[in-house]
């Protein structure tokens, strides 16, 4: 697992290089869709399996699934923004935070999907 930044350097591309699966996050906003638009195309040329995990809770109402067609990457999951994970960063109790709520429902989710073929999941309604 590495968080790798938009503007990855040397350490960033050699983790891209030898991963098999890439999780891209992109938040439910058209400006970020946008952004996102070119590094996606070009993740997508480095590593066959780059999936979607789209960021929420959309503001203007844009769906994980219109963020995934204009992407064109499967949608793997969606996270919806916990103030309590900031909080624990902050404080250094991200173990104890990390039990519940939307991140961990999250990697339970994927974990067991990681090595498979990507398949698009369905969203549920907010």
């Amino acid at each position: 697992i590495a968080d790798v930044p938009r503007h990855r350097g040397e350490i960033g591309r050699a983790a891209l290089v030898t991963a098999d699966t890439l999780l891209f996050l992109v938040p439910a906003e058209v400006r970020a869709t946008m952004a996102a638009d070119a590094l996606a195309t070009d993740l997508r040329d480095q590593l066959s399996d780059t999936r979607l995990i789209v960021t929420g809770p959309a503001p203007g109402g844009v769906t994980p699934e219109a963020v995934s067609r204009a992407l064109d990457l499967p949608l793997s999951g969606v996270l919806q923004r916990d103030r309590k994970t900031a909080t624990a960063l902050e404080e250094g109790g991200i173990a104890a935070s990390m039990r519940r709520g939307p991140l961990a429902d999250l990697c339970k989710q994927l974990v067991p999907t990681l090595g498979q073929e990507p398949v698009t999941i369905q969203a549920e309604a907010a």
